[in-house]
């Protein structure tokens, strides 16, 4: 899944619950990682700390039916739970597979799947850890704990968006060369990554060329729907969409072809 991938589920399966339920699930995210880690002899060193220290993502459905991104909401009937690692150097999703009820009290480890979905083209894994690690150092003390757990285990949603760039994050550019990045901004696309909570949302802002390549947030904040609500243009892919490429029939277009 992302990042990509650092708290837990019950914001995941629908930010309802007590405290104790997000105990229960972290409890099955750590019953999850030593059953992946027995049962998968052919991960090296620097793989298996990965998993050791990484979030996984979650996907979910009813015990028959298609895998879904986890973010939805999940009822009391038995559904079926992959803990998911996207790992470095791996083709294939490693999932835990297990059957449990939405509160994952009763989720045990069935077997480890490994699923060879092509990953290579899917843009949002390969941005959205940096942005959670960022989240986790800067913003979780003010985030509370349903908030963190969409963080940690769920996709972000991918915008298109008009913020006024921040060109000059550190302050040290002077008139004439910020007055070269805005000329050189003109021929990029700005992109956000939103995890959405109740009322409000965490983004990350950057720019990138056409189709999100070369992407890098230089901005990150926590804003309120109607904060964020006049600077979106539109919105590119949804958590349903994590291990998808980018959709490029949905880009609007840039600055520059604005301009001819």
């Amino acid at each position: 899944m992302k990042a990509v991938f650092a708290l837990f589920l019950l914001a995941v399966l629908g930010l309802s619950g007590c405290h104790s339920d997000h105990y229960y699930h972290n409890e099955a995210v750590e019953r999850a990682r030593k059953f992946l880690l027995k049962n998968a002899p052919e991960l090296n060193a620097e793989q298996i700390n990965f998993v050791r220290f990484n979030a996984p993502v979650l996907l979910h459905d009813q015990v028959l039916g298609e895998l879904k991104p986890a973010y939805e909401r999940v009822s009391m009937e038995l559904h079926q739970v992959c803990i998911t690692w996207i790992i470095p150097g791996k083709d294939e999703l490693y999932m835990v597979f297990g059957v449990s009820t939405g509160r994952m009290d009763d989720w045990e480890p069935n077997r480890v799947i490994r699923h060879r979905k092509l990953k290579s083209l899917a843009v949002l894994p390969k941005v959205a850890p940096e942005c959670r690690k960022y989240a986790q150092d800067n913003f979780f003390s003010r985030m509370d704990s349903d908030e963190i757990c969409v963080c940690r285990f769920t996709m972000p949603y991918l915008l298109s968006t008009n913020f006024d760039p921040n060109l000059d994050p550190d302050g040290k550019l002077g008139p004439d060369a910020l007055a070269a990045a805005r000329k050189k901004a003109e021929d990029l696309r700005q992109y956000s990554l939103v995890w959405k909570f109740a009322g409000r949302n965490l983004v990350f802002t950057g720019l990138g060329k056409r189709g999100f390549k070369g992407w890098k947030f230089t901005m990150a904040g926590l804003l309120s729907d109607e904060e964020l609500k006049p600077f979106v243009v539109s919105e590119l892919m949804t958590p349903a969409d994590y291990l998808n490429p980018f959709p490029e029939d949905k880009e609007p277009p840039g600055a520059a072809e604005e301009k001819k």
